[in-house]
């Protein structure tokens, strides 16, 4: 313990004034080796002495370990350079790393293959020098008008002192001189972008310009023009009289991150030289920029030669990145345009010294690196935000892997794809293990440049995401280089930074060391998209990276999935959403408290409590309008106690399921309050299903009765028994003797929702939830618009199927008081004829999906000078954007968004739609609990995709006799009081700002017309076909913009698609299937389009692809050869397309893209398009117009 291991060198010790050791002033120490032993071998010896020079120590023992004495990914990378022009041997990545110690890579010198040929000036050069890989991309990104500021590489030093500006200026002209990169520009040919190095006579005077006194310093933010204009812009900012701002701007093009290090070093020598009155004296540069673009290409061969480089690594890549997802999915604040602004922010990123030395130890103890472990923690954060298990990040590598370039100023750097397994939830150290193993197959296949990978993979083209990954990690080992400028202190000038920003995200550290060398904490800033993400994003996603890595540090081998990230106040709020208050619950009787609606004794009554107090006190005041029959809540209140005691009469007893099939008139609500009277359990029917559902819903639910009419009789099974509500039978009853009323506890209805297994499901809603959901909306909803109608009735209209839970929202609003006009079948489901209804009646209420409001709309339901409703209530499928914003404008219509599944009695969450807030869901209603859940049912993040869970008293008692569906779905409540349960909804949401925001659904289940449609339902129904092997079903809408007139689809609402597959050779009709389905399920469960296929893609974790699925009948014929051109442009355009594309034939429909198109072909074809009609047309034309 009392050895030193790190030293320093001084001339003398630096003192206080007082006399005493300056540590401060004391130079950094470098690392010491530990007694390594001895090299035994001239072998041994040699390569003590190459790890000692890479390293920077005095010596290195034969047996002490790289990492050890500080190395990083980067030096491993300078050492095999080292090696391989020491030894002629060519040692792989993973070998330094299984092997990190002198006496292991000698060993291993036998097993590896020879070195390959160094860089080397190319005598003589070619007329035509190509762009190096890297080039080509940023050349096309900036031909596309996409790199802006953010390729730009802002390099700003506070000069003090004296300054000799003609000696910089100088200075300049010598760096540019040197290196060759800073003085080439970019010529277009028929063959493509080239280099072009102007000669040194050629290079503007002034390079340095002096900005005027009292400017601010700024960033250079001005395009390049690199066909015109060296790629470096030097600005001089006068602050004082011996004060001022040098800004150098280079751009990306001809500088990467390790150029800093010798361009400050020539400027140093170079300022130093010119200020004494000579030119600077300094070592050739063994090769230039250019002739490392020729020996790439040479290095890499023919990639379609299966022996080369380049074939061996794209294979590589090609196999690694088998299925990477399209996209990294992250809770974005804003949906991704359709093409990057490139504007960006950044936020600062801190991990302390403590957790820097714990990571630096697990990476020792795992054979990996300080990156590896980092990259490890944010592949476990991106996976906790959203990402899932199959993570992937880019990372830069310095390129340089020749020493021949090691002092040379160019873009070298490349990108690789480093791709994370978080699956299995495996502790912190297993997952740096995995990590490490990826990260060290994609070092050992660095030469092909990135732009080559995307080019093989061809992923879609998108100008609004990176491709492969957008997430980028880098962490810089090194300081940053500052020049040393002879009578001049220099620092760097932190108020110029980068501008732009190239990914969604992108973590840029550093670690830093103390003056014994030990490690002192990595800083940085995390840069991020502003077309994406707000400030206060960036800043929450920094903290979560810190935290996370603090507690997986803590504890390596504990999973990953138990170290948290959320703060406390993250995590309450995260549990308890702080529900919508009541102002005045609504109890038994008007006006008597409730309180929140939770499920106990002293808040035992039901809406019949309620509508009896309103039938006692108001019995003369209109409840129910049905076409020309009006009822008196005393007239109503007598039929309903009538077939209360019909039904006792026929032996319903308590709980006992009713069920009811009956036209939409005055009788049908009779129906729903005599069952619930008579203490039974309501189940409506729909008359007019198939009959084959109708007797599966009966044989599940084993009614005791149904309720009909003559008409209806025959849509029964002949085994019901059926009770005819339009004869005599229920007329005569004698209402003294009522049976006992139901209470809380009991169950109120049982609603039949679609099943994924094909069955229909039950859910059943006691009276207590139902009872709870009146007193939240006698506040919320009815409160205020009886407020605004000066207390009088408001007009309500029922609308939705009997068999749909929006159908008691109505029913609700009556028993609370209100006037419900109830909407006939032919009328409810013609807009033209509803909306005139609306209109002649005046109705205030109308509660319906967003989809058919907008045919609403269309018809004329908010047109000026007719009646508005005062209330509209949406419900049963999302609210988009656009709808949301249009009926937010309307300032005198309550526009409510509610959301709710059968499962949780009706509405469990509900928002008000207004202007300048984006689509949302809102809050939980009175005494519920909206949580936003992992897998493992933990909280997630704000503005983090998870799965919503809700309690409360909406929660239904469960399914009708499916105890394991009820089980799988009803869970208990882990942060609720003891005995609580929660609802698994399915559906993926998110809490932006203390609202929740509907995603999408976790399953197959979706909305059509807001009924719950399972696809399993449809596809077995489907599958029953004996002429269909295999069938898939989901949803697609429409963008209704137009610009498809010969799409399958109309304009407006989601419409569901089937596929099949036949099992034999016989032709499936589209037109039998769809009947054959319909003799089964309801009209809004039979596919709007069923295309037969030859087979169901899959993707290749093996589930069907959807996305390659056609929506086309056509399946299993040949692919049409295309339309021949029809103009003699199009003929040309076809012509220029074939050559290439290196293909016989091109037809105008053809995508370039798709026919095998890439970027750098983009750019040749482009510039035989201008040759051929004199035109300037952008790059971008190809890729917004194939």
């Amino acid at each position: 313990p009392l050895v030193p291991t790190a030293w320093a060198t001084v001339e003398r010790l630096p003192l206080t004034p007082n006399g005493k050791l300056d540590v401060a002033a004391l130079p950094p120490a470098l690392p010491v080796a530990s007694d390594g032993g001895t090299p035994r071998t001239a072998q041994e010896a040699r390569m003590c002495a190459v790890f000692a020079a890479c390293l920077d120590v005095p010596r290195v023992g034969r047996d002490d370990d790289f990492f050890a004495l500080g190395g990083h990914s980067l030096l491993a990378m300078r050492l095999i350079g080292r090696i391989r022009g020491e030894f002629g041997a060519e040692v792989p990545i993973s070998t330094l790393f299984s092997a990190p110690s002198p006496v292991g890579l000698v060993a291993a010198l036998g097993e590896v293959a020879p070195a390959r040929r160094p860089v080397t000036a190319a005598v003589p050069r070619p007329e035509r020098l190509p762009l190096s890989f890297g080039q080509q991309r940023l050349w096309l990104l900036e031909t596309l008008g996409d790199a802006g500021a953010s390729y730009h590489l802002p390099v700003a030093l506070r000069l003090r002192g004296a300054l000799d500006r003609d000696a910089l200026e100088l200075a300049l002209h010598d760096i540019v001189r040197r290196h060759e990169a800073l003085r080439t520009v970019v010529a277009e040919t028929p063959d493509g972008p080239c280099q072009r190095i102007l000669p040194p006579a050629r290079l503007p005077r002034p390079l340095l310009r002096v900005m005027a006194a009292g400017e601010p310093v700024g960033r250079d933010a001005a395009p390049f023009d690199l066909s015109r204009e060296i790629p470096l812009r030097a600005r001089l900012f006068p602050l004082g009289a011996e004060e001022s701002v040098l800004l150098v701007t280079l751009h990306h093009i001809a500088a990467d991150g390790w150029s800093m290090g010798p361009l400050m070093r020539d400027l140093s020598a170079a300022y130093g030289a010119r200020r004494a009155g000579r030119a600077p004296e300094w070592n050739q540069l063994p090769v230039q920029y250019a002739d490392f673009a020729l020996w790439q290409r040479e290095l890499l061969g023919d990639p379609d030669a299966p022996d080369s480089l380049a074939r061996r690594q794209l294979s590589s890549w090609a196999a690694s990145l088998a299925g990477l997802p399209e996209e990294s999915s992250f809770p974005a604040d804003r949906p991704r345009p359709a093409r990057s602004s490139g504007r960006g922010g950044s936020v600062p990123v801190r991990v302390g010294a403590q957790e820097h030395r714990a990571l630096v130890k697990l990476a020792v103890d795992c054979g990996a690196s300080s990156f590896m472990v980092l990259h490890a923690a944010l592949a476990a954060l991106m996976s906790r935000l959203g990402a899932g298990d199959d993570v992937a990040v880019g990372t830069p590598v310095a390129g340089r892997t020749d020493e021949a370039l090691t002092e040379l100023v160019g873009f070298f750097v490349n990108t690789l794809v480093l791709r994370a397994d978080t699956s299995g939830a495996p502790a912190f150290r297993t997952l740096v293990e995995r990590v490490a193993r990826t990260d060290l197959a994609a070092y050992a296949h660095q030469d092909i440049p990135f732009e080559r990978v995307v080019e093989e993979l061809a992923p879609p083209r998108s100008l609004a995401r990176h491709p492969l990954f957008q997430v980028m990690l880098s962490l810089n080992n090194t300081p940053a280089p500052r020049p040393h400028l002879d009578g001049l202190t220099v620092g760097h000038e932190s108020s110029v930074g980068r501008s732009g920003s190239k990914f969604d995200l992108s973590w840029d550290l550093s670690e830093h060391h103390d003056d014994q060398g030990r490690p002192d904490g990595i800083s940085g800033e995390l840069e991020y998209d502003e077309d994406l993400f707000d400030r206060t994003t960036a800043e929450r996603f920094a903290e979560h990276f810190t935290r996370l890595l603090s507690a997986l540090l803590a504890t390596p081998d504990r999973p990953v999935t138990d170290a948290g990230f959320l703060t406390p106040s993250q995590r309450a709020a995260a549990l308890d959403e702080p529900p919508c208050t009541a102002r005045k619950p609504l109890g038994a009787t008007p006006g008597t408290e409730t309180g929140t609606g939770a499920r106990s004794a002293a808040d035992d009554w039901t809406v019949l409590d309620v509508l009896a107090t309103r039938a006692a006190v108001q019995p003369d005041r209109t409840a129910v309008v049905a076409g020309d029959t009006r009822l008196t809540f005393g007239e109503l209140r007598l039929l309903s106690d009538r077939l209360a005691v019909a039904l006792r009469d026929r032996g319903v007893g308590t709980g006992d399921r009713v069920a009811v099939a009956l036209p939409r008139t005055s009788l049908a609500i009779v129906a729903v309050l005599g069952i619930l009277r008579a203490g039974a359990v309501y189940v409506p029917l729909d008359p007019a299903q198939p009959a084959a559902r109708t007797s599966l819903i009966l044989d599940t639910a084993a009614p005791r009765l149904v309720l009909a009419t003559s008409a209806t009789r025959a849509a029964l099974p002949d085994t019901a028994d059926v009770l005819l509500l339009d004869g005599a039978e229920e007329r005569s009853n004698d209402v003294a003797t009522l049976p006992v009323p139901p209470r809380g506890h009991d169950a109120a209805y049982v609603l039949y929702t679609s099943g994924s297994t094909g069955l229909p499901k039950g859910v059943v809603v006691e009276h207590r939830s139902l009872a709870a959901l009146l007193a939240h909306h006698r506040d919320r909803l009815m409160g205020p618009a009886e407020a605004d109608n000066n207390g009088l009735p408001l007009r309500v209209a029922h609308t939705a199927a009997m068999t749909f839970d929006a159908s008691l929202d109505p029913l609700l609003w009556m028993i609370a008081g209100h006037e419900l006009h109830l909407v006939d079948d032919a009328t409810r489901r013609d807009p033209e004829a509803l909306t005139d209804l609306l209109h002649e009646r005046a109705i205030d209420v109308v509660e319906t999906t967003p989809s058919f409001v907008e045919q609403l709309r269309s018809c004329g339901l908010f047109a000026p000078g007719r009646p508005r409703p005062r209330v509209l209530a949406l419900g049963g499928e999302a609210l988009s954007g656009p709808l949301w914003r249009e009926l937010a404008a309307l300032s005198d219509v309550a526009v409510w968004n509610l959301y709710g599944p059968t499962e949780t009695t009706v509405d469990s969450v509900m928002g008000r739609v207004l202007p300048g807030v984006r689509p949302h869901l809102g809050h939980p209603v009175t005494g519920a609990r909206a949580r936003v859940l992992d897998r493992r049912l933990e909280p997630v993040a704000p503005g983090v995709t998870g799965e919503l869970y809700l309690s409360g008293p909406g929660v239904a008692r469960g399914y009708e006799n499916r105890s394991g569906a009820t089980a799988e779905r009803f869970l208990p409540d882990p942060y609720g009081a003891p005995g609580s349960r929660m609802y698994r909804t399915g559906d993926l949401v998110r809490r932006v700002e203390g609202r929740l925001e509907y995603l999408s659904r976790a399953d197959g289940q979706i909305k059509i017309r807001g009924f719950r449609v399972e696809t399993g339902e449809v596809a077995a129904a489907l599958d029953a076909h004996s002429d269909i092997a295999q069938s898939a079903v989901t949803v697609r809408t429409h963008s209704g913009s137009g610009s498809d007139p010969d799409s399958e689809f109309g304009s407006g609402e989601a419409q569901l698609v089937a596929w099949v597959v036949p099992a034999g050779h016989r032709d499936l009709s589209p037109q039998e299937l769809r009947s054959f389905v319909a003799r089964r399920l309801p009209a809004h469960m039979v596919p709007s389009l069923i295309v037969p296929v030859t087979a169901l893609p899959l993707t290749p974790h093996g589930k069907v692809d959807f996305a390659a699925l056609p929506l086309t009948t056509t399946a299993g014929s040949t692919e049409a050869a295309g339309r021949a051109p029809r103009t003699a442009q199009e003929e040309i355009l076809c012509a220029l397309f074939a050559e290439s594309l290196e293909r016989e034939q091109v037809v105008p429909d053809d995508d370039f893209f798709e026919l095998g198109g890439h970027s750098l072909l983009a750019t040749r074809l482009i510039g035989r398009i201008r040759s051929a009609f004199g035109v300037e047309l952008p790059v971008r034309a190809l890729f917004e117009s194939t």
